[in-house]
């Protein structure tokens, strides 16, 4: 019984007893005042002599007690709350989940939040933390800007591998922006020109970065995370009237339009993207896409692992689905964990929105199970979506079977 009384000290009582020093202080003033003014009226010495070792031992007695209420302080507060906070955020910024818990098991706070830490552990070793803003403060870039936007192509060549292995988890796109020129090479002004437009035609993804190949006549475009290959062919088609540049000739100026090579990693080894951009120029299209998906090769056992890692993780995410019933659909139990595995699915591959949609055999018709969201994906007023749309979706899906829409 004296054990569980001990185990609920509160950091609150901590946090009151920090106003004692401020009460004993005035103790002091007010108790050696009053002795002051008894022994200015009389002139006694036994008011003098319990004058000095009344402030001397309130002294002593408020020291001890600031002594202990900083130990206190930087006990519980300081190592206890802060440096314990600090350490799991900064573990948590590296996705790392082995969380630390907070050392003084007898503060009820400190118990309090070893459940929460315990619970987060719980949900984050279910799940798989993936960095989608791949950070390159790492990797030795050389920077041509302020903004860092524009790199050197020969270190973009040089740390290509590195930059693909930041968000290998993801797709990866190198795009070839290139012109038919003859003797002639790109301007300043041209360059300053395209480096602004490709920026603003892909401002939505993260880190993307320019470089201009060592012989001035293309731009290379490299987009560390995407998601859809039809978005990019899209952006790329509507960008074709403002990407072409103007030379002067001998025959007077003339318009040159810009054509387009797109490889992308996995389809492409990794050492093998630049060269690959050549494959693609073979074609002879304006919008050249290149995507063999050859095998990895040896060098790349590494991604390799850290693939297997992936789908490891996301086995874990859906391991769950192995306990439903077979009539799942009748199920609120069921369906709820269904939910919340398609949340962590969705999450894992930074998907916005996503649901399921079943086909409802007696009554023909296609209908919402759930949504990630609680609401429709496809906002059609109803229950139930018309099958002239879904039959619609099914024609217009790209080679991955991939569904990409886009407003106009």
């Amino acid at each position: 019984m004296n054990k569980q009384k001990h185990q609920f000290k509160m950091i609150e009582t901590f946090a009151l007893a920090i106003g004692i020093p401020g009460a004993l202080l005035a103790l002091i003033v007010i108790g050696t005042t009053i002795l002051s003014v008894f022994y200015n009226r009389t002139g006694n010495r036994s008011f003098l002599i319990a004058l000095i070792i009344y402030f001397l031992v309130m002294t002593v007695v408020y020291i001890i007690l600031c002594i202990n209420i900083v130990r206190i302080l930087y006990r519980y507060y300081y190592r206890g709350l802060y440096q314990v906070t600090r350490e799991n955020f900064k573990k948590l910024s590296s996705n790392i989940i082995n969380l630390s818990n907070y050392p003084e098991s007898q503060i009820k706070e400190f118990i309090e939040l070893n459940k929460n830490i315990d619970y987060v552990k719980s949900k984050l070793d279910n799940a798989l933390l993936i960095t989608y803003r791949p950070d390159f403060s790492h990797i030795p870039l050389v920077y041509l800007d302020e903004d860092k936007r524009l790199i050197t192509f020969e270190s973009f060549n040089a740390q290509l591998k590195s930059l693909i292995f930041l968000s290998q988890s993801f797709r990866n796109v190198i795009i070839d922006v290139y012109y038919d020129l003859k003797d002639e090479v790109l301007s300043q002004e041209d360059r300053l020109y395209l480096l602004n437009l490709f920026n603003d035609v892909f401002i939505d993804y993260e880190r993307s970065l320019f470089t201009f190949r060592d012989n001035g006549k293309s731009l290379l475009i490299y987009l560390p995370v995407i998601d859809s290959l039809s978005r990019i062919r899209e952006q790329l088609e509507q960008v074709i009237p403002e990407a072409s540049i103007s030379i002067r000739r001998s025959t007077g100026i003339c318009h040159v339009p810009a054509k387009f090579a797109l490889v992308a990693y996995p389809y492409s080894n990794v050492n093998e993207l630049m060269s690959d951009i050549r494959y693609a120029k073979r074609q002879g299209k304006t919008i050249n896409f290149f995507l063999p998906n050859r095998i990895l090769n040896n060098e790349e056992k590494k991604m390799m692992m850290h693939t297997s890692m992936n789908i490891n993780y996301m086995s874990k995410l859906v391991s769950s689905l192995s306990d439903l019933n077979y009539n799942f659909l009748n199920d609120e139990h069921d369906k709820k964990i269904i939910k919340e595995v398609l949340l962590n699915v969705s999450n894992y591959l930074k998907i916005d929105e996503s649901g399921i949609i079943t086909y409802n055999s007696p009554l023909k018709q296609y209908e919402f199970f759930l949504s990630t969201n609680d609401k429709n994906i496809i906002d059609n007023g109803g229950d139930h979506i018309d099958e002239n749309l879904i039959n619609l979706i099914d024609k217009t899906c790209d080679v991955e079977d991939f569904y990409y829409f886009s407003k106009r």
